[in-house]
């Protein structure tokens, strides 16, 4: 069984003309105040996929959300939620209860808004860029010492993450086929991705609730959106230019083809939080 890994959008032809806005694959990067959008022009050269998703560093940065190291208490001391929680996915509904001891991460990205909210996971799957512990430098504070298990970014190692015994399987930003669900089921309580989007297209916001209420943080949760949003809200404030500007987000791949994303991919999502069209 294969998990489709979301690497390269679906080939569409962009006028050489345009700019590429250069933007990270997670909002938990928005500063407030923004200084600025760092645009990065199209180039006849191959801009590699870390240079493509991180580009817009002098705008985004990690927010300071804290991190707990045992799972059961975050930032300020906040306490979990222990009771029972039903979690509705494409696949069905998932139950978790209690707080969870062991995570473990199969969606590209899903370790971010994980560690945001004050878990370490045991187990987190890698995509590309060769980062230390899959954790991007947005996150490693956060992470700390912490020393995960790194999961391929390829096919689904079920043997791997099985060895980690984990209590709960988190999968919103994974794409996995429901094959694949069932099989991390038997593992332990699997949250994939929602039914209402399409794969690797929820929301962050959407995401952050989904693993927030797994996790039985969801004040948390809320939190952590209304302040992120309440950056995105302060860089248009600050740069009211970008309500009248068009972005566009491509990829440039080898075989020299411009690749847009969509306006689902977060990438897209990003572009018009921040007010373009």
């Amino acid at each position: 069984m294969t998990t489709k890994t979301p690497q390269t959008p679906t080939n569409t032809r962009v006028p050489a003309g345009l700019l590429r806005y250069s933007v990270p694959a997670q909002p938990w990067q928005l500063k407030s105040p923004a200084p600025m959008l760092r645009v990065v022009g199209m180039s006849p050269s191959h801009p590699s996929r870390r240079q493509f998703l991180i580009g817009a560093g002098s705008l985004l940065i990690l927010a300071p959300y804290g991190c707990g190291s045992d799972g059961e208490s975050g930032q300020g001391g906040e306490t979990t939620s222990s009771g029972s929680r039903t979690i509705e996915h494409k696949y069905g509904n998932t139950e978790v209860r209690g707080v969870p001891k062991r995570v473990v991460t199969v969606g590209y990205n899903d370790q971010d808004p994980v560690l945001a909210m004050g878990f370490t996971p045991v187990g987190v799957r890698d995509w590309f860029g060769d980062q230390p512990n899959a954790v991007w430098p947005w996150a490693q504070d956060e992470l700390g010492d912490a020393d995960p298990a790194i999961l391929p970014a390829g096919d689904l190692n079920f043997e791997r993450i099985a060895a980690l015994k984990p209590d709960l399987i988190v999968g919103v930003f994974s794409g996995m086929t429901e094959d694949e669900y069932g099989t991390l089921s038997e593992i332990a309580p699997t949250i994939a991705q929602p039914g209402r989007y399409v794969d690797y297209g929820v929301p962050w916001q959407q995401q952050t609730r989904t693993i927030g209420r797994a996790l039985g943080r969801q004040e948390r949760a809320k939190e952590l959106i209304s302040e992120v949003e309440a950056r995105f809200g302060a860089a248009r404030e600050e740069h009211p230019g970008f309500e009248d500007a068009t972005g566009v987000v491509a990829l440039l791949d080898e075989g020299g083809t411009y690749n847009a994303y969509g306006l689902e991919d977060l990438r897209g999502r990003f572009m018009a939080a921040l007010g373009f069209e």
